[in-house]
Parts: structure tokens; sequence; C-alpha cells
């Protein structure tokens, strides 16, 4: 008895002395993040006192190298504001106690590279999905949550030429019951030099599979497709962007039928002091005839990063989507940018709105905004912001919680943000 006590204590050891010799074997690279924003925010409220505020988002990261096959990524993220009450807790300075508990896991994820000997590199688990310029697949970037997906994804590299699938998990139905999932399937080519030295070429197929809608009899749900095509590059100081997609199904046995036409061309002037640009910048989304209930045609913008496209106080991302109160949108805008001294850059962006189809006062008129950004970069690993916003609304136009011109309230919304970012 005592030689077999003797015999699983050594194993025990041999197993405890393996795994720290592995952990060892193991390249690990620490990194992390510290946002801190502040904001002020008049968005046409009834008393006229603005919004003060202060985010912060923390994050912790872990890369691993296993071997030349394998690796892991785990990155922790805590958003909070300050002073406030965050997630399950809160922390308070006039308590011994900090009850914080809101910290979750942003990514975690492994890569196995060289699939059963194939060119294929598979990544599960929670991980961000980022394709092309954010338009269809984007992390955000700006929201403090930011967007990751409990996913499955498959990548062939050779050449020039990025193959893509993921499989993406976005709710599980209660109970296990697969009438009550929601799931969404994305195939992405991308060519890089195919239509000169510096394009990019990208094609997207993607089903995104909405059961929660559904009886188990199988009735409503959303399976919409999303097809389309992506071509940007340059040509010495010109830049340009073109995409359109389109989107077909059904949703809750209501036929699908939206598109989105975006573009863009940009000069730099790049042999002239503070190398100013201008772009030029032309987007349509399709939206709803709110006097027709037998079509969805209002444009799905999937999972985008709005705040790169639609205006920076964000008072636009819920002008699009499936639903038959969307209107659509279309967006004409010029873009100046220009670098005032050394690692700082200024920008300015003039957009005028106006929807795709009549809203319930009858009318397209939305509103106009300018978007004024600076940027510093104070360190290679530290990037300072700071911006103003003013959005012009029609006297018509409302939106929701983010923005309305009910009676009593102003036209106009303003924003002015001061954001610190250090990455390491």
């Amino acid at each position: 008895m005592t030689r077999k006590l003797l015999s699983a204590g050594a194993i025990m050891a041999a197993v405890l002395f393996t795994g720290v010799i592995a952990a060892q074997a193991a390249e690990v690279t620490m990194g992390g993040e510290n946002l801190t924003r502040y904001e002020v925010r008049h968005q046409s409220d009834t008393t006229g006192v603005n919004d003060e505020v202060i985010f912060m988002r923390n994050r912790l990261s872990a890369s691993v190298k296993v071997d030349e096959n394998v690796s892991a990524f785990m990155q922790l993220q805590l958003n909070s504001l300050f002073g406030g009450n965050v997630g399950t807790g809160s922390f308070s300075t006039t308590s011994a106690n900090d009850s914080n508990t809101d910290v979750g896991m942003h990514q975690a994820y492994f890569t196995l590279n060289n699939l059963f000997g194939a060119p294929v590199a598979a990544q599960i688990g929670r991980q961000e999905i980022v394709l092309d310029g954010h338009r269809l697949f984007g992390n955000t970037l700006w929201t403090m949550g930011a967007q990751s997906h409990d996913a499955f994804r498959l990548t062939h590299t050779h050449d020039n030429m990025t193959l893509l699938y993921a499989y993406s998990k976005l709710v599980e139905g209660a109970g296990g019951n697969d009438e009550l999932d929601n799931d969404a399937h994305i195939v992405w080519a991308n060519f890089k030099g195919l239509v000169g030295d510096n394009s990019s070429t990208s094609a997207y197929l993607v089903l995104t599979d909405a059961d929660s809608g559904k009886v188990v009899a199988g009735t409503g749900g959303t399976d919409m497709w999303t097809i389309g095509v992506r071509q940007a590059g340059g040509m010495g100081d010109i830049s340009y962007r073109g995409e359109f997609y389109y989107q077909t199904g059904q949703s809750t046995d209501v036929d699908i039928a939206a598109y989105m036409v975006g573009a863009r061309v940009g000069y730099t002037a790049s042999q002239v002091a503070m190398k100013p640009k201008a772009t030029l910048w032309f987007d349509y989304l399709s939206g709803n005839d709110l006097a027709d209930a037998t079509e969805l045609t209002g444009f799905n913008t999937l999972f985008d990063t709005g705040h790169k496209f639609y205006g920076l106080q964000d008072i636009l991302l819920t002008q699009t989507g499936p639903s038959n109160a969307q209107t659509g949108l279309i967006d004409m805008a010029i873009k100046l940018q220009a670098s005032p001294m050394a690692n700082t850059t200024v920008q300015v962006d003039l957009h005028s709105f106006t929807s795709a189809e009549d809203n319930a006062a009858g009318n397209d008129d939305i509103g106009e905004e300018i978007d004024v950004t600076v940027v510093h970069k104070y360190s290679p690993n530290v990037k300072m912001l700071l911006g103003f916003s003013y959005f012009m609304g029609d006297s018509n136009f409302t939106n929701g919680s983010n923005y309305s011109n009910a009676a009593g309230r102003d036209d106009d919304a303003s924003w002015l943000y001061a954001m610190v970012h250090l990455k390491f």
C-alpha cells in the first residue's frame, strides 16, 4: 500500500514538474491598455444641463506561444466610470471595501497553425473579428466595452490571398433549444495588389441566422444573406475606396431586399508643408418605406464600427437596420486633414445627412454635423485626442433617446471630449 501511495505521489509530482517545465518553455508576452476619456454632451435635453462623464477602460493581456503551431491569447477588460457603480458591484472611496466585480474576459482564444498538416490556422474562443475598414465587422474602436465574438475561425493565407471562414455564436437559446439560437456564418476573401500595387480587393458572403424570434414550429426569425465587394487602394497622392453590399432573405416571414453603396476619394499634397489632405465621401444605406410593410429594405450594418462612418457623435447609429422603422441614410461629406506640427494631426469633417426614405414627418431631412479632431502622438505608446462635434438637426428629425426634437427641445447637439490612450 505504501508503495502504491508513493507511486501515486511520484506520479503527481512528475505531472506538476512537467507542467512547470511546459510553462517555462512557453513564450509569454504581457501587454495592456488604459483608455481614459472625458466627455461633455448636450443632446437636446429639456433642462439644457450638460452631461459630463469620465469613461475608463483598462485591459491586461497575455500572448502565449506554446510551440511553432500552438499559441493562445487572453485579455481581461474593466469598463467603468470615474465614481460610477458599474457591473454587479461598486467602488467607493468612502468604504474600506472595493466590491467591484465587473472585470470580464474580452478575448480568450487559442490558435492552431498548420491544422492537421494543412496550410490553415484555426482560432477558437472569444475573439474580435475585424475585416477591412470595419464597415461590416469591427470591434467598435470607440465604445468602451468594444465588441468580440464567441467564434471559431479558419484562415488560409497564400501569397497575396487570404481566405477566411468564421462561425460566431451570437445567442445560445435558453435551455439549449436550437430554435432560440442566433448564429452568423462569415466567408471573406481578400486579395492584395489585384488592381494596382497598393490595392485591396475583398468579397463577402455572410449568413445571419437569428432563430430567437421563431417558435418551435419554425416560423418567424431572420435568415439574412449579405453579399458584397470592396475595393480600396491608391496611386501616388490619390487614395480611393468603393464598396457595395446587398442583403436578401426573410425576417419574420417578410422578404429582405436592402443595399449599401459607399465611396470615397482623397488627395494628399505630400510635397506641401503640413501635408494637407482632402477627401470626398459618400454613403448610401437603403431604408424602409414606412407606408409599405410588405418588404424590409433597411440595410443592416451587422457588426460594424459605425463611429468611423456616420458622424462622430454617434447620433445616427440607429438610423439603419432590419426594423421597418429604419429609413436609411445618405451621407455626403468633405473631410480635411493637416499636420501643423510633428506628431500632431488636425481633422475637420463636414457631413450632410438625409434619410433614404421619408421619415414619419413625411420628409427626408436629418441635419448636418461638423467634427473637429486633434490627435497628438505623445510617445510611441501614448496618443492624446481632443475633439468637438456640433450636430444641427432638422426640426422634424428625432432619433430615440440619443437625440430628439420634441416640443421644448433644442434642434442642435454638441459634444466635447478629451482622451488619453496608452498601449503597452
